[in-house]
């Protein structure tokens, strides 16, 4: 049996084998836990676990488990230190599946991991080799892919136990596997080259992001229980004026919603879903609050609707989880999971809970931002990178009217305004449809004009800034060529429909062969940045979109603004200078 649990007889073994690997010599490494679970009830608090065991496995096939902290069956304590003092020490290369996770597991453990490590979820996801459904970097969903193997299924071994309170005998198989499997996919993916930024940057910005998840950020619970009262209050006088007008319609019915909008209301530039129903998402509330063909009655629907569904929205997708995030730790602090891996660009992700989308341009979404303060004595400090993607599509443009009007320090958005013809909110689309490939339907629903219009401003914008289609030609031909989009950033996505017959799939292909270079360089500037503001003495605590947040005593604010600020514009020299602003607050609301 290749397979065993490690005893007092076994473990000297073990630790001449970490000893005994030559300089990178690649082992898998995997490391089980027991505690508390997560509101979802699927995943456990990382930062409120217990090591509970540990699994090697070796290039010969020789594989162990290490029982830490089980109900019974244990390794002494003293021989579980001398494997893990071993396990720091080695030459070789550790191989994990989860780096962020077990730099987390390392601190709970007290233990270090060694010099040289390797994370095969970070491989999979850079090299776009996913092997699909939910979690297509999982390490069970890549064994099934690239390895043809069926791991077993954790709620089979653990029968809704605590992993402490399994038997070691039958942890062995499931433990050993997650480390084999880890040690041949490894071997399988292939390595990538020593200069590649998987090594330089997102190595250890993994390591960086587990000490942000543990620094977490203040989140006064008493204030948001004030302001949900609030907030249901509000939701509910809505809910009466809206069944007072609408009392056949419900708010929350998007098919009810859909009839309405066919019948009484001003219809006149609202856009249509892929169903051809029309749409009842918050951007259509906004047009048809303010829309000139829209009736009164139209109008009127639309700011109920969109009141009620700002209020609903931060009490249930915000407020409500995020108070019972806040309460899982003694100080108060949440401690979102981000996402290295979680988006196909390269920006990085956030959940359990996410801050990502609570809106900051109304009222109440600034209330809610407010309850996010710096601890006592602290002061947060923020950084926002301003048109960073502009900055970038001009970089990739090359010499042209954009590039001048960047380097000449103006709004963009002002200026394009006033060349095209249109207002501010038009401009801002009609820059970012080149980015994010959206056309002149959507520009028109902006500037409440037929679809004639719109074509005829991006017509002007395409005189204006020739160097700009020419570019976006040229991401398409690249990926026509090679079959894949690349980042700044080393991060490859595959696209196979680019030559598709199908032209709704070839456009969609063409769309994320220009926008996927564009977002994976903005998120890897970022990246770089949060990098050198921790090498600075600047500790984050929040990456949202384009801010960077750290929070620092309240003496040293002034210092850590200029110090972030000064890492954010250092991330990367392109050929437009980034700028970023950089604020100090007691609040996000302050820092925004």
């Amino acid at each position: 049996m290749s397979e065993l649990v490690v005893t007092a007889a076994s473990a000297r073994q073990l630790r001449e084998r970490l000893g005994n690997l030559a300089e990178g010599e690649p082992f898998g490494f995997d490391t089980e836990a027991s505690g508390p679970l997560l509101p979802s009830g699927k995943m456990i608090n990382v930062h409120r676990s217990e090591l509970t065991g540990m699994s090697f496995a070796f290039s010969d096939g020789y594989a162990c488990y290490v029982p830490v902290a089980h109900a019974w069956g244990n390794l002494a304590y003293s021989e579980v230190r001398a494997v893990l003092e071993a396990l720091g020490d080695t030459r070789g290369r550790c191989v994990v599946h989860g780096l962020k996770h077990e730099d987390h597991m390392s601190r709970r453990g007290s233990y270090a991991l060694p010099a040289h490590v390797m994370c095969t979820l970070l491989l999979s996801w850079i090299q776009d080799r996913g092997g699909g459904g939910k979690k297509p970097h999982g390490l069970k969903s890549l064994a099934r892919a690239h390895l043809g193997e069926e791991p077993q299924d954790f709620e089979h071994v653990s029968r809704g136990r605590q992993w402490r309170d399994v038997d070691p005998a039958d942890a062995l198989q499931y433990a050993t596997d997650d480390a084999k499997n880890t040690l041949r996919l490894f071997q399988h993916l292939g390595d990538v080259p020593a200069d590649h930024p998987l090594y330089a940057t997102e190595l250890p910005f993994a390591r960086l992001l587990a000490n942000m998840e543990r620094r977490g950020v203040r989140f006064h619970t008493s204030e948001a229980f004030e302001l949900s009262a609030t907030l249901a209050t509000r939701r509910q006088q809505t809910m009466e004026e809206w069944w007072w007008t609408f009392p056949d319609v419900s708010p929350s019915s998007g098919q009810q919603l859909q009839r309405l909008f066919g019948g009484p209301w001003g219809t006149a530039g609202v856009p249509r879903t892929k169903t051809g129903l029309y749409s009842t998402s918050a951007a259509t509330m906004g047009l048809l609050s303010t829309h000139p063909d829209s009736t009164e009655e139209g109008r009127r629907g639309a700011r109920l609707r969109l009141e009620y569904q700002e209020a609903n929205t931060l009490l249930s997708t915000y407020l409500a989880p995020i108070s019972i995030f806040a309460s899982l730790h003694a100080d108060g602090r949440i401690r979102p999971e981000a996402l290295q891996h979680g988006t196909r660009t390269g920006r990085i992700s956030m959940t359990s809970p996410t801050l990502m989308n609570i809106p900051v341009r109304t009222e109440m979404g600034r209330q809610v931002m407010s309850l996010f303060m710096a601890a006592h004595g602290c002061k947060l400090v923020a950084g926002d990178f301003s048109q960073v993607e502009l900055a970038i599509l001009a970089h990739y443009a090359g010499p042209g009217r954009l590039m001048t009007a960047l380097l000449e320090g103006r709004d963009m958005h002002d200026f394009l305004g006033a060349q095209v013809g249109i207002n501010r909110a038009g401009a801002k689309t009609l820059q970012y449809a080149h980015i994010y490939g959206s056309g002149p339907r959507k520009l028109a629903a902006v500037l409440h004009s037929d679809v004639d219009i719109a074509r005829r401003a991006f017509d002007a914008y395409r005189r204006l800034f020739p160097e700009v289609p020419r570019a976006v030609q040229r991401a398409i031909q690249a990926v026509r060529d090679r079959g894949y989009a690349r980042t700044l950033g080393g991060k490859v996505r595959h696209l196979p429909d680019i030559d598709s017959s199908d032209w709704r799939l070839r456009g969609a292909a063409e769309r994320i062969a220009v926008n996927t270079p564009i977002q994976g360089a903005s998120g890897y500037i970022t990246k770089l940045a949060m990098l050198r503001a921790e090498a600075a003495g600047v500790p984050c605590i929040l990456q949202v979109h384009d801010s960077i947040v750290a929070e620092v005593p309240a003496r040293e604010a002034e210092d850590a603004r200029v110090a972030l600020q000064e890492a954010m514009r250092g991330a990367m020299m392109l050929r437009v200078p980034l700028r970023v602003e950089a604020k100090t607050g007691d609040t996000l609301v302050d820092v925004k």
